[in-house]
C-alpha cells in the first residue's frame, strides 16, 4: 500500500523503499510547513524528524534494535531522557 501511494516500484529493496518513504515524508512535511508557517520551514521539518524519529530511538533504543538485546537500566534511561529533552530544545 506504501510503495502504491508513493508511486515506487515493487521490485525495489526494501531499504531503498524505506528510504524513499522517508524523503517522501520530508517532502510533505516541507510542504505543508510552507502552508503553515512559510518564514520557519527548515525548523518545522526539523523539529518533526526529531521528534518523530530521533527522540524516540534515544528515549527507547531497545525498541529500534540499537542496545543488542540490552536494555538500559533506570539511571541510563532517565539520563537518555535528559539527552533528548537537551537535543530537543537546541
Amino acid at each position: 500500500m506504501l510503495l502504491t501511494a508513493l508511486n515506487l516500484p515493487s521490485f525495489l529493496p526494501a531499504r531503498l523503499c524505506l528510504l524513499h518513504a522517508k524523503r517522501a515524508l520530508c517532502y510533505l512535511t516541507k510542504q505543508l510547513a510552507e502552508e503553515y508557517a512559510p518564514d520557519s520551514v527548515s525548523t518545522l521539518v526539523g523539529g518533526f524528524i526529531m521528534l518523530r524519529f530521533i527522540n524516540p530511538s534515544l528515549i527507547t533504543p531497545e525498541s529500534y534494535s540499537l542496545s543488542r538485546g540490552l536494555k538500559p537500566s533506570a539511571r541510563a534511561r532517565r539520563n537518555l531522557t535528559l539527552i533528548s529533552k537537551f537535543l530537543q530544545v537546541r
